[in-house]
């Protein structure tokens, strides 16, 4: 079972224990984790398969990232892509058929680069120095606050109600104003939402300052004028 820890859309925090309770022992369970790892406590220990990349909530940049996987995962999985690194003994040059790596390297392809593992380290230092509790804590304050802005203004929340169901994203529309229309009012207060086709959403991350909840605020009193 693939699954994405939490949903880019609504923000719905997805149960991995209970998952790995459905599908049983017999099944592989991968998660993708870039919408979580960092800011939401969840079973990662349930998961076969974790993997994400760090340019997201961690926020250290593009080509960051890591996946771990289980004894069972590398029991029964073999990559179809690998590289040069993807070896056992990968120094000696040899001129033979090296066997692929018994560990989760046999899915490298190059040697990382030492730039964007740094950038990747500093952003794991910073989370464990914060802990992920209080991230989480902090993100989900401001989360509440800006959907009692959102709610204030007429807008119709699609992120699920319930706070332990949801990690982090607050997905909503503005009924009766194109998204597009909304995003240029946000703009204009310096507040950056995603824009979907139909909805718009915001991300808030722990170092969100608090005004920012009165410029979006701001923004949304402003469509009806």
């Amino acid at each position: 079972m693939s699954v994405s820890a939490v949903d880019f859309r609504t923000g719905f925090r997805a149960d991995l224990a209970a998952l790995r309770e459905a599908i049983g022992p017999d099944r592989l369970l991968i998660v993708d984790a870039i919408q979580a790892f960092g800011v939401a406590r969840m079973a990662w220990d349930a998961a076969d398969v974790v993997v994400a990349g760090g340019q997201k909530w961690l926020r250290a940049g593009w080509a960051t990232g890591f996946a771990i996987l289980s004894d069972r995962a590398l029991e029964s999985l073999e990559p179809v892509l690998t590289g040069w690194t993807g070896v056992e003994d990968v120094g000696v040059f040899d001129g033979t058929e090296h066997a692929p790596a018994g560990d989760a390297r046999r899915w490298s392809i190059t040697n990382l680069s030492p730039v964007t593992a740094a950038a990747f380290a500093a952003a794991l230092g910073l989370v464990e120095r914060y802990t992920v509790a209080e991230i989480e804590a902090a993100i989900a304050l401001r989360v509440a606050e800006l959907t009692e802005v959102v709610e204030e203004h007429g807008g119709r929340v699609l992120s699920p109600a319930d706070p332990a169901r949801r990690a982090g994203v607050l997905s909503f529309a503005m009924p009766g104003h194109d998204p597009s229309v909304v995003a240029k009012a946000l703009h204009g207060e310096g507040v950056t939402p995603t824009v979907r086709a139909d909805s718009l959403r915001f991300s808030p991350h722990a170092s969100t300052p608090p005004d920012a909840c009165a410029r979006v605020a701001t923004a949304l009193a402003s469509l009806g004028s």
